[in-house]
């Protein structure tokens, strides 16, 4: 089965592009199917959200990072024609940046990135995050309406220091979530 995949990711050299991509696939149709549901039932719309990254650290957790992409791609073309744009909330938080911060912590781990430098990468996708948020809120509200503490340029930069706080609280999350999903996979796939 192509769960009982021991190694760490690519390091493998039995385990087959075939493989890979049906582990991928097998992800990516957990997270279609929970990123749909997440939209029409609403009064479980946390749970399938969550069930909607779990599909994608499918493939994280054999360290297959370029399948785990494809499925999220094939993820947020397939919702964008069922939910149209209300995928863009996990488009940029939920599935782009569970892959990105899986490697960054996987590739800090290896040694291949220094702890600093994926910092630095997890502040600035933050930090681009919260311009494009902040972009997108002041096209429909006046923001300067609503007053400012200090300057509109101080209120910007506190209000993104707050942001990118809680964005590294959730990156924390997200790692300590994938780490016991990859022991629950590990111990499933023991079986097999």
């Amino acid at each position: 089965m192509f769960l009982n995949d021991r190694s760490e990711g690519s390091k493998n050299a039995r385990t087959r592009p075939s493989q890979r991509l049906t582990l991928a696939g097998f992800g990516a149709a957990i997270s279609v199917m929970s990123i749909i549901l997440s939209f029409y039932v609403r009064p479980l719309k946390l749970v399938f959200r969550i069930v909607t990254v779990m599909g994608l650290m499918l493939p994280l957790t054999k360290g297959y990072y370029k399948e785990s992409f494809l499925a999220y791609i094939g993820v947020i073309a397939i919702g964008a024609v069922f939910i149209n744009i209300k995928i863009v909330s996990f488009a940029f938080i939920g599935g782009l940046y569970t892959i990105i911060a899986v490697y960054l912590d996987r590739s800090t781990e290896e040694g291949k990135i220094k702890w600093y430098y994926a910092a630095l990468i997890r502040i600035a996708y933050a930090t681009a995050l919260f311009w494009i948020l902040f972009g997108v809120i002041s096209i429909f509200f006046r923001i300067s309406s609503l007053g400012y503490i200090w300057n509109p340029y101080a209120t910007y930069f506190m209000a993104n220091l707050v942001f990118i706080g809680i964005f590294l609280v959730y990156d924390k999350i997200v790692i300590f979530w994938f780490d016991a999903f990859s022991k629950l996979i590990n111990r499933i796939s023991a079986y097999y």
